[in-house]
Protein backbone atom coordinates (compact mmCIF):
# COMPACT_ATOMS: atom_id res chain seq x y z
CA UNK A 1 0.00 0.00 0.00
CA UNK A 2 2.86 2.38 0.81
CA UNK A 3 4.41 1.62 -2.58
CA UNK A 4 1.12 2.32 -4.36
CA UNK A 5 0.67 5.62 -2.53
CA UNK A 6 4.28 6.60 -3.30
CA UNK A 7 3.83 5.67 -6.96
CA UNK A 8 0.63 7.72 -7.22
CA UNK A 9 2.42 10.64 -5.55
CA UNK A 10 5.26 10.39 -8.07
CA UNK A 11 2.84 10.43 -11.00
CA UNK A 12 1.08 13.45 -9.50
CA UNK A 13 4.42 15.25 -9.02
CA UNK A 14 5.42 14.56 -12.62
CA UNK A 15 2.10 15.75 -14.00
CA UNK A 16 2.20 18.85 -11.77
CA UNK A 17 5.72 19.71 -12.88
CA UNK A 18 4.54 19.50 -16.49
CA UNK A 19 2.06 22.28 -15.78
CA UNK A 20 4.87 24.64 -14.73
CA UNK A 21 6.91 24.32 -17.91
CA UNK A 22 7.79 27.64 -19.49
CA UNK A 23 6.52 28.42 -22.99
CA UNK A 24 10.12 28.03 -24.20
CA UNK A 25 10.36 24.52 -22.69
CA UNK A 26 7.00 23.56 -24.19
CA UNK A 27 8.20 24.88 -27.57
CA UNK A 28 11.30 22.67 -27.34
CA UNK A 29 9.12 19.66 -26.43
CA UNK A 30 6.80 20.29 -29.38
CA UNK A 31 9.76 20.81 -31.70
CA UNK A 32 10.91 17.30 -30.85
CA UNK A 33 7.54 15.74 -31.73
CA UNK A 34 8.00 14.26 -35.21
CA UNK A 35 4.41 14.98 -36.27
CA UNK A 36 4.00 18.41 -34.68
CA UNK A 37 2.74 21.03 -37.12
CA UNK A 38 5.27 23.78 -37.96
CA UNK A 39 3.87 27.02 -39.40
CA UNK A 40 6.11 29.88 -40.49
CA UNK A 41 5.24 33.36 -39.18
CA UNK A 42 6.16 36.43 -41.22
CA UNK A 43 5.29 40.06 -40.52
CA UNK A 44 2.88 41.68 -42.94
CA UNK A 45 5.23 44.50 -43.95
CA UNK A 46 8.95 45.07 -44.39
CA UNK A 47 9.46 44.34 -40.69
CA UNK A 48 12.10 41.76 -39.75
CA UNK A 49 9.60 40.11 -37.35
CA UNK A 50 9.33 36.39 -38.00
CA UNK A 51 8.71 33.22 -36.07
CA UNK A 52 7.30 29.74 -35.83
CA UNK A 53 3.97 28.42 -34.60
CA UNK A 54 4.23 24.84 -33.31
CA UNK A 55 1.07 22.79 -32.79
CA UNK A 56 1.18 19.49 -30.90
CA UNK A 57 0.46 16.23 -32.66
CA UNK A 58 -2.92 16.00 -30.91
CA UNK A 59 -3.76 19.63 -31.77
CA UNK A 60 -4.38 20.51 -28.13
CA UNK A 61 -1.32 22.71 -27.52
CA UNK A 62 0.45 25.46 -29.46
CA UNK A 63 3.35 27.81 -28.84
CA UNK A 64 4.52 30.79 -30.87
CA UNK A 65 8.19 31.70 -31.02
CA UNK A 66 8.48 35.23 -32.37
CA UNK A 67 11.77 36.89 -33.20
CA UNK A 68 12.75 40.50 -33.81
CA UNK A 69 9.62 42.15 -32.48
CA UNK A 70 9.42 45.91 -32.91
CA UNK A 71 10.49 48.13 -30.02
CA UNK A 72 7.72 49.40 -27.77
CA UNK A 73 7.43 52.59 -25.79
CA UNK A 74 6.82 52.28 -22.04
CA UNK A 75 3.07 52.83 -22.52
CA UNK A 76 2.62 50.01 -25.08
CA UNK A 77 2.25 46.23 -25.01
CA UNK A 78 1.90 43.37 -27.47
CA UNK A 79 -1.53 41.74 -27.61
CA UNK A 80 -2.23 38.28 -29.02
CA UNK A 81 -5.47 37.74 -30.96
CA UNK A 82 -7.33 34.46 -31.43
CA UNK A 83 -9.52 34.83 -34.51
CA UNK A 84 -12.35 32.59 -35.71
CA UNK A 85 -15.52 32.99 -37.79
CA UNK A 86 -17.22 34.81 -34.90
CA UNK A 87 -14.47 37.45 -34.64
CA UNK A 88 -11.47 38.24 -32.45
CA UNK A 89 -10.74 37.39 -28.85
CA UNK A 90 -7.76 38.53 -26.82
CA UNK A 91 -5.20 35.84 -26.12
CA UNK A 92 -3.43 38.04 -23.59
CA UNK A 93 -1.08 40.98 -23.40
CA UNK A 94 2.67 40.54 -23.35
CA UNK A 95 5.73 42.57 -22.54
CA UNK A 96 9.02 41.57 -24.07
CA UNK A 97 12.15 42.59 -22.19
CA UNK A 98 14.20 41.18 -25.02
CA UNK A 99 12.49 41.65 -28.39
CA UNK A 100 14.98 39.31 -30.05
CA UNK A 101 12.94 36.19 -29.13
CA UNK A 102 9.64 35.73 -27.29
CA UNK A 103 7.71 32.50 -26.57
CA UNK A 104 3.93 32.68 -26.20
CA UNK A 105 1.78 29.75 -25.12
CA UNK A 106 -1.51 29.88 -27.05
CA UNK A 107 -4.47 29.66 -24.65
CA UNK A 108 -6.11 26.27 -25.22
CA UNK A 109 -9.61 26.80 -23.89
CA UNK A 110 -10.73 24.94 -27.00
CA UNK A 111 -8.99 22.97 -29.78
CA UNK A 112 -6.34 24.95 -31.65
CA UNK A 113 -7.77 24.11 -35.09
CA UNK A 114 -11.09 25.81 -34.26
CA UNK A 115 -9.33 29.15 -34.80
CA UNK A 116 -8.64 30.57 -38.25
CA UNK A 117 -5.79 32.91 -37.38
CA UNK A 118 -3.53 34.04 -34.56
CA UNK A 119 -2.31 37.61 -34.73
CA UNK A 120 -0.43 40.17 -32.71
CA UNK A 121 -0.83 43.92 -32.48
CA UNK A 122 0.79 46.78 -30.62
CA UNK A 123 -1.67 48.19 -28.10
CA UNK A 124 -1.78 50.61 -25.15
CA UNK A 125 -0.31 49.20 -21.91
CA UNK A 126 -3.63 47.73 -20.69
CA UNK A 127 -4.54 46.17 -24.02
CA UNK A 128 -6.85 47.23 -26.82
CA UNK A 129 -9.46 49.77 -25.72
CA UNK A 130 -11.84 48.06 -28.16
CA UNK A 131 -11.81 44.92 -26.01
CA UNK A 132 -12.60 42.36 -28.70
CA UNK A 133 -10.50 43.64 -31.58
CA UNK A 134 -7.13 45.25 -32.17
CA UNK A 135 -6.85 49.03 -32.21
CA UNK A 136 -3.15 49.32 -32.94
CA UNK A 137 -0.58 48.38 -35.52
CA UNK A 138 -0.61 44.76 -36.65
CA UNK A 139 2.67 42.96 -36.03
CA UNK A 140 1.79 39.68 -37.76
CA UNK A 141 -1.00 37.22 -38.52
CA UNK A 142 -0.57 33.48 -39.04
CA UNK A 143 -3.19 31.12 -40.44
CA UNK A 144 -3.96 28.08 -38.31
CA UNK A 145 -3.89 24.77 -40.21
CA UNK A 146 -7.28 23.08 -40.19
CA UNK A 147 -5.90 19.56 -40.46
CA UNK A 148 -4.52 19.20 -36.93
CA UNK A 149 -5.88 16.06 -35.33
CA UNK A 150 -7.73 17.86 -32.52
CA UNK A 151 -11.50 17.68 -32.71
CA UNK A 152 -11.50 15.14 -35.51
Amino acid sequence: AVFAISFIGLIFDLSSSNETLTPQAIFRNLYEQPDAEHVYVQASDESPTRGTLLISTDGEQAVLRVQQLPDLSSDQTFQLWLIDDAGSKSGGIYQADDQSEVYILIPNERPINTYNTFGMSIEPAGGSPLGDSPSGQRVFAVNVPTDTSSGQ
